[in-house]
């Protein structure tokens, strides 16, 4: 290492070349590098959706489901099968191994869906399956059209405003809610139809004969080739009832109009209605590409809205309005300034360590080698891919504390030889030549502890791969900086004629008789080295076994957001408009909030978002988004504001089934509690799934207790006769006649502006929109005859499930609550529950209950992360080991590190918290940083062994001689994180956990490093003594007498 220290001094104008590259390539792509909320990561889910209008979740699940998990399970490279029938919707969920290739398997499937002969055939013609990846993007904001114009106005605006948006950089998608199809219905009455022996089915055949569109040919010509194809489209209502039909007895042509047919413009059946602060809206959520910056795209797309009202791009009509309805770059915006503060903090605390032990010139020497750091981590990112989100930010608080850790161990020994009296050139090369190599070690050992996490599994996996990539990125960039960069730098002192302040460590009185306390209580517990090792050692043992018996653990902490839901859901059999009225009462009360609280309530019925790519359909849900203001602008906090909203609308919820006050989910999280009870036996399953519901809502704190099994809405289930069957008709037949004369028959399309317009054949709203006339339907006979439906036919009225789960091809229940964590603990409750019922599958040979939510992401997370920390430690060993070439001092070097972890679970024991998975890993990365300074130290001691110091005085001067930076790296890397663990505020409160593990760690790892580490150095000896002497006994006792 001193030949490279030699080399920087020598080469100076080469280093700092080398290090403005880094600093302006960094700071380039700092501001270049896109911003996001959360990483763009994929969920390793494929999803099969299949909509059928007016189907049963049972006929769904039979007609449509089992086929399409036939297909998906047929594939190679499922890990789990889900899936979810509900009334006229099909979702199968088909999950991934890690590394298996998403877009091969999408393009499978999806042939093997297409090639599918058992489903219905209206569901292959008319309503495909649609196979897409299932991605976890929320929109980085949403705009809502509201007002009071016509329908079609609004959607043809909609259109306009997409468009504009679709043409900003970085959009990759606008998606429109509340827009409806136009459709054109012709509407012919059943008798006129009776009497020509027609059904709808007929008409619509023959609609779609002349209107037809379609290439016939290319004729080879003279002049070149020619195309030919048939031009019959037919698209204004005028000629529509002209359209010829059949031809009477008499030869007279029958046209539409002679039928009595009526045409009518409308749009499809809604299946969503949406509102925005009380009057009708329609809403434009907007998506970024993975390039797109989430907060230049927000910034562009307000100021579009600004523009729209104001008049200045376009002038919208008359009753009509735009407003923002919800924007996700706020929390971009709002948690990267927290975690910026906190790095500013954190770097202000380092300066200030730095200048109580070294000095400010030598503090600000060595602080100055942070930006070529992280301007260098930030440039690798570049290069690797790597947005700039909330992850990331985080990695870099977390490396902030170490990166001057190898710097001070450089300098400080540079400092160390300088105030001795040598050179300062010399006192650079001797410095850097003693600690170089150790240096290496320390950042490699950081580095192995931190990079197998990037090969974790699963959601969670994917979730924080950035977090080793940028540590592992930034430390290697201060590895440059400390031995080749900042050697330079300090040799460069001599021609500015700076010297060293002070000759001996005598001018700091304060630190000298802390070194000379330090080194009599060090003396005394190297003669009592086995008691201090007992005591400690019993101490982490009583630790142990505390967080054991007390300690609570949970995914993640709860995170703040100035946004929730409000979830709502009516009778089963409610109209849309009934819901739309329940969800407008429960929104008047809403915008009831005070002004300085209440930004905006954006409304929806029909539509349930339970998070970024999954959603419930249904004409008796409804959900509500209430956007608050920034906290600062508010009194309450957002936890407050919601209990407030929950009890407000708890005395309006009377009527409805079930209210849900909740947060939108953000980052890998679901709900707290989620318990799954998997059977054949629908009856056995509702009644195991009763008796969980009653379990759950007996524990404390849990609230929000909601099941997927009701029931749907009331069904006629037609049953045909012995007499129909006599008669020629069989169930399809019926079925097709009764679909075509109330949902419509798909005649054709007609081209009008940018839309092609289902034309539909269908019976008049009257005798659609009543029960009575079902007895009164008519059935058309094989013979060409009619008979009334009643005579043919049997009605019964059932229900079936609101919706159908099914995993792993088996049906399935799903009970999901949130925990009040004031009063009750997720784990626990989990664990109570597993305890509960884990005899079901003796009792009800079949069936089983199973955990969900937290307690399953958990240990799921915890299995993953298990056999990497192992790895991560082997690597540590590997490393001491070549350093130290020795296989036992390793051990002493690593014997910190299950110290450290008792010193994390005591922290969270005195301070009440849960142990979250985040705080989990905050202990995996803090495996590396703990051990590095006891490898400089035993690295030291060896050093003083070899120059022939006895045992007992190398452990103390050694000791002595690190104890300075050993405080500067250990308050350092405290001081950096100490903003973050302590102080976070809003959403960026979730990531504390893992800052405040690795501030407990290091806060006692001084002690550990300074104290137990030489006990250890000097037991092993012992130890090795004593092996050697019992080795030599029976050679001595051989030995032949004199």
């Amino acid at each position: 290492m001193r030949g490279l220290a030699r080399f920087s001094i020598e080469n100076s104008v080469a280093v700092n070349l080398f290090a403005c590259v880094l600093l302006f390539g960094g700071l380039f792509f700092y501001f270049a590098l896109p911003r996001e909320i959360f990483p763009d990561v994929s969920y390793d889910k494929v999803a099969v959706t299949t909509t059928w209008p007016g189907t049963s979740p049972q006929d769904m699940e039979r007609l449509v489901t089992l086929h399409i998990e036939n297909a998906a399970d047929a594939l190679s490279g499922v890990k789990e099968l889900s899936s979810e029938s509900s009334e006229g919707r099909s979702v199968v969920t088909a999950e991934l191994h890690a590394g298996e290739d998403l877009q091969r398997f999408v393009s499978d499937l999806r042939a093997r869906v297409e090639a599918l002969e058992e489903l219905p055939e209206e569901v292959r013609s008319r309503y495909r399956p649609i196979v897409e990846e299932r991605e976890g993007q929320f929109p980085v904001i949403t705009l809502s059209l509201f007002g009071s114009a016509p329908e079609r106005l609004m959607r043809d605006v909609a259109e306009e405003v997409k468009n504009d948006l679709l043409g900003l950089d970085g959009v990759n998608a606008v998606g429109v809610s509340g827009v409806r199809t136009p459709e054109i219905w012709i509407e012919i009455e059943p008798r006129a139809l009776e009497a020509h022996g027609l059904l709808p089915r007929d008409i619509a055949r023959l609609v779609g004969a002349k209107n037809l569109q379609e290439p016939v040919a290319t004729l080879p010509t003279r002049d070149g080739e020619l195309l030919l194809r048939m031009d019959g489209e037919v698209g204004l209502a005028r000629e529509l009832l002209e359209l010829p039909v059949l031809d009477d007895p008499e030869g007279r042509t029958i046209t539409l109009r002679d039928l009595g047919a009526r045409i009518r413009d409308g749009f499809e059946r809604p299946l969503t209605l949406g509102r925005y602060n009380g009057r009708p809206a329609m809403t434009l959520a907007i998506t970024k590409d993975a390039d797109g910056d989430a907060i230049e795209i927000a910034d562009e797309v307000r100021a579009y809205a600004a523009d729209l009202r104001e008049g200045r791009r376009r002038v919208l009509p008359e009753g009509l309005s735009i407003g923002v309805s919800s924007d996700f770059s706020v929390y971009i915006r709002n948690r990267l300034e927290v975690l910026e503060t906190s790095g500013i903090w954190g770097l202000g605390i380092v300066l200030v360590v730095l200048c109580f032990f070294l000095g400010v010139r030598i503090a600000l020497m060595t602080v100055l080698g942070l930006p070529v750091a992280i301007l260098g981590a930030v440039l690798g990112c570049a290069l690797l891919g790597i947005t700039m989100n909330m992850i990331t930010m985080f990695a870099f608080i977390i490396v902030l504390g170490m990166l001057v850790d190898d710097a001070i161990v450089v300098v400080e020994n540079v400092y160390r030889h300088a105030e001795s009296g040598m050179p300062l050139r010399d006192a650079v090369i001797q410095g850097v030549g003693e600690v170089g190599w150790p240096v290496v070690a320390t950042v490699t050992t950081t580095m192995a502890a931190f990079l197998p996490l990037a090969f974790m599994s699963g959601t969670m996996g994917k979730f924080i791969a950035a977090i080793p990539m940028v540590v592992s990125l930034t430390l290697f960039f201060s590895l440059i900086e400390a031995l080749v960069v900042m050697p330079a730098h300090l040799a460069e002192w001599t021609h500015a004629k700076v010297h060293v302040p002070g000759a001996r460590r005598g001018q700091r009185p304060w630190y000298e008789a802390v070194r000379r306390s330090y080194r009599r209580a060090l003396e005394t517990c190297l003669r009592w080295r086995y008691v201090t090792l007992s005591g400690a050692v019993g101490s982490l043992l009583l630790i142990g076994a505390a967080a054991a018996a007390f300690l609570k653990v949970e995914l993640l902490g709860e995170i703040e957001s100035k946004i929730f839901l409000v979830d709502l859901e009516t009778e089963s059999s409610s109209t849309i408009e009934s819901t739309r009225a329940a969800v407008d009462e429960l929104e008047a009360e809403l915008l009831r909030l005070p002004d300085d609280e209440l930004a905006s309530v954006t409304s929806a019925a029909g539509i349930v978002f339970l998070d970024a790519s999954k959603f419930d359909l249904g004409t008796n849900l409804g959900q509500l988004t209430v956007e608050l203001r920034e906290g600062i602008a508010r009194e309450r906090t957002n936890r407050q504001v919601m209990d407030d909203v929950r009890e407000r609308l708890s005395a309006r919820s009377a009527d409805l089934q079930k209210l849900v006050v909740r947060q939108p989910p953000a980052g890998p999280g679901g709900p707290a509690l989620e318990v799954e009870v998997h059977g054949s036996d629908p009856a056995v399953l509702a009644a195991l799934s009763s008796e969980v519901a009653e379990f759950l809502a007996a524990q404390p704190g849990v609230r929000d207790l909601r099941s997927d099994l009701q029931l749907g809405k009331r069904e006629l289930a037609i049953q045909l006769l012995d007499e129909g069957r006599r008669l020629g008709l069989d169930e399809a037949d019926v079925a097709s006649q009764l679909r075509g004369a109330l949902e419509g028959e798909r005649a054709s399309r007609v081209r009008r502006g940018r839309d092609d317009i289902d034309v539909l054949v269908r019976f008049p709203e009257r005798y659609r929109a009543q029960r009575e006339t079902l007895r009164e339907f008519r059935v058309q006979l094989p013979s060409g005859g009619y008979v009334p439906l009643e005579r043919v036919a049997v009605l019964r009225e059932e229900r079936s499930p609101l919706r159908i789960l099914r995993t792993q091809r088996e049906r399935t229940v799903t009970l999901s609550a949130d925990v009040d964590r004031a009063r009750g603990n997720a784990t626990e409750i989990a664990g109570r529950v597993e305890r509960r019922f884990e005899g079901t599958e003796a009792r009800h040979v079949g069936h089983r209950v199973e955990l969900g939510g937290d307690k399953k992401e958990f240990d799921d997370s915890i299995r993953g992360v298990i056999p990497l920390a192992g790895i991560g430690l082997f690597l540590i060993y590997f490393i001491l080991g070549a350093l130290f070439r020795s296989y036992t001092q390793p051990l002493i070097v690593m014997a910190v590190i299950p110290f450290s972890l008792g010193a994390v679970l005591l922290g969270f024991l005195v301070s009440g918290e849960s142990l979250s998975f985040l705080a989990v890993l905050g202990v995996v990365a803090l495996s590396g940083v703990v051990v590095n300074d006891s490898l400089v130290l035993i690295d030291f001691v060896n050093q003083e062994r070899r120059s022939g110091a006895p045992l007992a005085l190398s452990l103390v001067r050694a000791s002595t001689t690190r104890l300075r930076p050993i405080l500067l790296t250990s308050l350092t890397t405290v001081g950096g994180l100490a903003p973050l663990a302590f102080f976070a505020s809003g959403e960026a409160k979730f990531l504390a956990p893992m800052a405040r593990a690795m501030v407990y760690g290091l806060s006692a790892t001084t002690l550990l490093v300074l104290v137990i580490i030489p006990c250890l150095y000097l037991a092993r000896e012992d130890l090795a003594r004593a092996l050697s002497a019992r080795r030599s006994r029976p050679s001595a006792s051989s030995t032949p007498q004199r």
